[in-house]
């Protein structure tokens, strides 16, 4: 067997190890773990509520969730949906909130106009900017989080509608009445998340 040469008993080699993580981003509830349809909340009978007044919606499935490690997600509180962001994106997300019905419950069968339409707000709580104050969705609300959302940062969500209720005296003397038509109103919200290194 021939002896290797000096100049080969010195080298070195290099190795290269390589990997790939994909991009993970949503929003995420306890109800439906998925960024898909997540709750159903109802404002209850408006007609008892005076104009001038609102009522909180109260959300169908109040619970919560042990990951484990003494971790618990998702506290809902019965007129909120806790909801959890993450994305793993190092230059964040977009996200957008935006509603079927330009920010109002519409009247199933009825027209865009007033009188089919009953007005409510919006409020999301938490930190790293996925946070806001009570407001109106006329308009989608949009928002670029550039924060730390790897282990997901929790916030809830929540709604308040107009009363409709007339009070007596103010227009037919002793009778109640309501400024809207009777029926049954809806509106569907929609929280999308997009990473930004999407195309």
């Amino acid at each position: 067997m021939t002896a290797l040469s000096a100049s080969y008993a010195d080298n070195t080699i290099s190795l290269n190890l390589t990997g790939t993580v994909d991009v993970k981003c949503g929003v995420f509830s306890l109800i439906n773990n998925s960024d898909s349809s997540a709750g159903n909340f109802s404002f209850g009978t408006l007609s008892d509520v005076v104009t001038g007044n609102t009522r909180s919606a109260v959300l169908s499935g109040n619970a919560t969730t042990d990951v484990g490690g003494g971790i618990i997600l998702d506290v809902n509180d019965g007129t909120s949906l806790a909801l959890t962001y993450a994305c793993n994106e190092p230059s964040g997300f977009s996200r957008v909130i935006s509603s079927a019905n330009n920010g109002k419950l519409q009247r199933l069968g009825g027209p865009l106009t007033e009188e089919n339409q009953i007005r409510y707000t919006v409020t999301h709580t938490g930190t790293e900017g996925i946070e806001f104050s009570s407001r109106e969705l006329t308009a989608p609300i949009e928002t670029e989080l550039t924060g730390n959302f790897l282990v997901g940062v929790p916030g809830n969500i929540s709604f308040a509608a107009d009363g409709v209720l007339i009070e007596q005296g103010e227009v037919l003397g002793s009778i109640s009445q309501t400024s809207v038509f009777a029926g049954v109103y809806t509106d569907t919200v929609t929280i999308s998340i997009t990473s930004n290194s999407s195309p």
